[in-house]
């Protein structure tokens, strides 16, 4: 089991949603670690790093979580408490943008693990 997940079951439906992103979130950062160490063992430049986007409504992401979760999400009220508790609130350009700084921008060129 990883990290206090619920035991195995048939199929992923059966996880929270709330489960089910984290989990998927914290395998692409340990993804992305492993993947750096890998490279920086055999010598290589290509650099591993692992993104946020931040909480992007827009994306569909909250359609599988309960009804209620969906439409809390959209308040204005809902982007004030995620900001407040430090959740980074994107929208799909600002994360766009954001994602084509880390890929081209030499700030980031030595951030491979990251």
């Amino acid at each position: 089991m990883l990290c206090g997940s619920p035991p195995m079951v048939s199929t992923a439906s059966h996880f929270p949603w709330g489960v089910r992103y984290s989990t998927s979130k914290l395998c692409t950062i340990l993804y992305a670690y492993e993947l750096a160490r890998r490279l920086r063992e055999q010598g290589s430049s290509i650099q591993s790093i692992a993104f946020d986007p931040g909480l992007i409504v827009e994306t569909g992401l909250s359609r599988s979580a309960p009804v209620m979760a969906q439409r809390f999400m959209r308040t204005a009220f809902a982007k004030w408490l995620f900001r407040t508790l430090g959740v980074t609130m994107g929208n799909i350009p600002f994360s766009g943008d954001a994602l084509a700084r880390v890929a081209v921008d030499p700030a980031f060129a030595n951030a491979s693990g990251k």
